[in-house]
């Protein structure tokens, strides 16, 4: 019999290793999915669910995947998979920090200006003039304008190409 000191004594035990912050490289932890991480910045409501992380200036939701990404396009990527080439993604509810998969539409950028058009939505609807008292009064642009925008495939350049074509009319 071996005594429980002696060299020749053998410990059957199973070792038992305590993961903490110090030695957790390596070791085997649960990480929240992408779906996971995503849906806590949420914000359900009846009508649109809105993003309440991280937004960019013009109020669209960012979330890293592992690179930034404009959070309705993450929402798309979740419910339907990846988005094709030269395809963008679009509200029908025209909210940019909503990331509600029903509100959104997968369109090109001729698309989404003509939906832009059509609902009269944007800051790039018509065109600002100085009136004498300092008031500013919106104009409308000829629809031949418009036409020729979406022609153009007008996207975040929208303004640049009102103003060019304002000027030529002129």
């Amino acid at each position: 019999m071996l005594l429980a000191n002696s060299p020749l004594h053998v410990d059957l035990r199973p070792v038992v290793r305590v993961v903490t912050a110090a030695n957790m490289k390596g070791a085997f932890c649960m990480r929240k999915t992408m779906s996971e991480r995503f849906w806590k910045f949420v914000e359900k409501t009846d009508h649109c669910w809105t993003w309440n992380g991280h937004t960019d200036r013009d109020g669209y939701g960012l979330f890293k995947t592992p690179k930034v990404k404009r959070a309705h396009r993450v929402a798309w990527e979740l419910e339907h998979g990846p988005i094709p080439d030269g395809k963008i993604i679009c509200h029908t509810c025209d909210n940019p920090s909503c990331v509600r998969p029903d509100h959104l539409w997968l369109g090109s950028f001729k698309e989404n200006a003509a939906d832009m058009i059509q609902k009269g939505r944007g800051r790039h609807w018509g065109h600002q003039n100085e009136m004498k008292d300092g008031k500013r009064k919106r104009v409308s642009l000829p629809a031949h304008v418009w036409e020729w925008l979406i022609k153009q495939g007008a996207s975040q350049t929208i303004t640049k190409l009102v103003e060019a074509e304002i000027k030529k009319q002129e």
